[in-house]
């Protein structure tokens, strides 16, 4: 295995994580804040 694919790999896996794990309340609330820019994604 090279290490590029090892960097793919864990990129991938994080970024899986950060998309599909459970948001808190907190971070729904913030999310969906019509002041905060990522609320128009």
């Amino acid at each position: 295995m090279t290490l590029e694919i090892i960097i793919i790999s864990l990129t991938i896996v994080f970024a899986v994580y950060f998309l599909f794990r459970p948001t808190s309340k907190k971070e729904k609330d913030r999310f969906e804040d019509k002041d905060n820019w990522r609320g128009g994604f």
